[in-house]
């Protein structure tokens, strides 16, 4: 569930009290982007431990390089592009690309409304399948399909975050809707 926007000019005075270590701003600020974050990071690793663990490494660096956010783009898009570059760090480590198996943890959100049984069975079907297809398309293109019709952000902000040029994104993205098409369209006639 995505936070409600900040009130005007919120953001900003948030910043700059965490700057001066103001705990109740970090904290502000951590619970306005943390399921953002987390969201994000659990769709790139598939993993439910690696996805809580990166969450909140991404804030730890966050707030240790606040002093350096020169506020040059939004905050959320300096914060996305610190996840995306600990996820391929961790990656680049681990030396694993992250599988295709949907990401291990809890099978529900309590704050949604239960469906009906046949609706919950289908749901979770549905689920998997978008999973298993996102976890088959390569880092790049699940990073720019996911940062642009999950998250919603503008190609410039994309850029910002994955450091490549609009056209570029634009490209990965066609890409990536195209193959997850094709993966789904294949699992209907299977």
């Amino acid at each position: 569930m995505r936070s409600p926007p900040l009130p005007p000019g919120e953001e900003q005075r948030l910043i700059a009290r965490a700057r001066t270590g103001d705990g109740e701003a970090i904290e502000a600020l951590v619970r306005h982007f943390q399921d953002r974050v987390f969201s994000l990071v659990l769709r790139l690793t598939r993993n439910w431990q690696d996805a809580e663990d990166l969450t909140q490494e991404t804030f730890v660096r966050a707030f240790q390089g606040l002093p350096a956010f020169r506020g040059e783009a939004a905050f959320f898009t300096w914060l996305y592009r610190i996840t995306v570059n600990l996820v391929r760090d961790r990656v680049r480590a681990d030396g694993v690309q992250p599988g295709a198996e949907p990401a291990d943890g809890p099978e529900s959100d309590p704050r949604d409304p239960a469906p009906s049984p046949e609706q919950a069975v289908a749901g979770r079907q549905e689920v998997r399948r978008l999973e298993v297809a996102l976890g088959s398309l390569g880092p790049h293109l699940r990073e720019a399909f996911l940062l642009r019709h999950v998250e919603g952000l503008s190609y410039e902000a994309m850029a910002e975050i994955l450091g490549a040029p609009p056209a570029t994104l634009k490209m990965r993205v066609h890409r990536a809707c195209k193959t997850l098409r094709g993966l789904l369209e294949e699992g209907n006639a299977g």
